[in-house]
Order: C-alpha cells, then structure tokens, then sequence
C-alpha cells in the first residue's frame, strides 16, 4: 500500500473511529473536523456551517473541546 502524503490543508482520521458527535443533526467527528483544517475556527461558524448545537445542545461542550484540541494540532504545525 502506498503512503499517503498530506498537504496543509488534508487530514488523516481511521474511519473505525469516527463518531457521530451531534445527535440531533448527524454530524460527524470528521466532518468537524474537516471544517476545522478548512479554516473553520470559532464554534458559532461551526454552529452556522454544519448546524451542530442547533438541537438539544447536548454536543456543545464536546464541539468546544474538538476546536480546541484541533486549533492546537494546527498551531503546532506551523
């Protein structure tokens, strides 16, 4: 198999564990995520582009904590 190369603007998650973060809108870790290393860096962007939070809201300290966990990563790499 041959190694992946990944560009600034690509991400790598194992599929076997991606999540359903947001019940109620069915947004996925990765799709969180993909919109974090596509620019995203504020959850009330997240809120408007993906609709996480919008429901019960039950997902909304976990999305904080995936922005931040993420905003690290990309800080680190520059």
């Amino acid at each position: 198999m041959e190694k992946e190369e990944k560009n600034k603007n690509e991400f790598l998650i194992d599929k076997k564990f991606d999540y359903i973060v947001c019940v109620c809108m069915g947004i996925s870790y990765s799709e969180i995520v993909k919109e974090i290393h596509g620019g995203t860096r504020m959850f009330k962007e997240l809120y408007d582009k993906l609709g996480v939070g919008s429901g019960c809201g039950a997902c909304k300290q976990d999305i904080r904590d995936i922005l931040e966990q993420e905003l690290k990563k990309l800080d680190k790499a520059k």
